[in-house]
């Protein structure tokens, strides 16, 4: 095992230990803490079969794409749930200008967000990046969603999916997280 994997397989049994340690003890009620550790120990990811590989290609000729958990979306598209657990996703298209982008996150102040959207969504210096010709081009489509949830399976089951999807079938080389 090389020592990039070992690393890697330790991070993660630290976090799968810490994690449920670290959010009951911050959470509010202890209701919501009995539900939390028990969505978190039925949604669990086979990270021993993870693939992984060196990204080799030259980002100068790579198609790039941006996903946000800050809740994104047009100002023509409904916004997402005020209350949270909103596992759904909103596809933003590489043309969206600065004046047309909302931010709404229910757990955050959404003000500074909302003046400048590249804090969290940074689709203009995406495009900047893409006439210095640092990448190739920037993706057709773009994603967002909430990560504010009280059950991930939605989200890994129907969400992930359907946003990994549509990076496929626009053959996205890379993709950027940017969590809020």
């Amino acid at each position: 095992m090389s020592k990039a994997h070992e690393l890697r397989h330790r991070l993660y049994r630290l976090a799968d230990r810490l994690l449920p340690q670290a959010y009951a003890k911050y959470s509010r009620s202890p209701i919501y803490r009995r539900k939390w550790r028990k969505r978190l120990v039925s949604v669990t990811l086979d990270r021993n079969h993870t693939p992984w590989r060196p990204f080799e290609k030259p980002l100068s000729d790579c198609n790039v794409a941006l996903v946000t958990t800050a809740g994104v979306y047009l100002s023509s598209q409904t916004p997402h749930s005020p209350l949270g657990n909103d596992p759904s996703w909103r596809a933003i298209p590489r043309e969206a200008e600065r004046r047309d982008l909302r931010v709404f996150h229910p757990a955050v102040n959404n003000d500074d967000a909302n003046r400048d959207p590249n804090i969290v969504f940074p689709l203009e210096h995406l495009r900047e990046l893409q006439i210095q010709g640092i990448i190739g081009q920037v993706a057709p489509t773009h994603y967002s969603y909430v990560g504010l949830l009280n059950d991930f399976r939605p989200l890994l089951q129907d969400t992930a999916p359907e946003m990994v999807a549509g990076l496929v079938d626009e053959k996205v080389d890379l993709v950027l997280l940017f969590p809020s």
